[in-house]
């Protein structure tokens, strides 16, 4: 049987994202994301949100049905497979980092899945995270 968490990872999965990847576009913790898929949480209150960033429908995660007219959500960013793979090596990569700069590197990932901050300055913003977190790791290494 299709539940909310089903839909969701089918969804997640067709965009190539990681569970980190979508709870940074949602502005959801991980572990909400693990629990709906799981089924451990039928019927989530960010429901919407992450509907919003899988660029779906809440009614089609929740039934399964298609979209009436006018009730589909917002259109994300077309995603290329080289964008879904930086995205993903990205999110590996923060993971290294520490706690301060992976909170900022996922809010600048959510932003810009959600469609609410550009490429061009999403890339910048990690940019500058990537240079601030080689500087960090070149001075505990002194």
């Amino acid at each position: 049987m299709e539940t909310i968490g089903s839909r969701m990872r089918e969804a997640r999965k067709a965009k190539g994202w990681s569970q980190g990847v979508l709870a940074s576009a949602a502005g959801v913790s991980q572990g909400t994301i693990g629990n709906v898929e799981s089924g451990i949480r039928d019927e989530p209150r960010e429901l919407l949100s992450i509907a919003r960033a899988l660029g779906v429908s809440p009614d089609w995660l929740k039934t399964g049905a298609p979209p009436r007219s006018g009730n589909e959500a917002p259109s994300q960013q077309e995603d290329s497979p080289s964008m879904l793979q930086s995205l993903g090596a990205l999110d590996m990569h923060l993971a290294k980092m520490t706690p301060e700069i992976q909170a900022a590197g996922r809010a600048t990932l959510g932003k810009w899945a959600a469609g609410t901050m550009s490429s061009a300055d999403a890339a910048k913003t990690l940019e500058a995270l990537i240079s601030a977190s080689q500087h960090l790791g070149n001075q505990s290494d002194s």
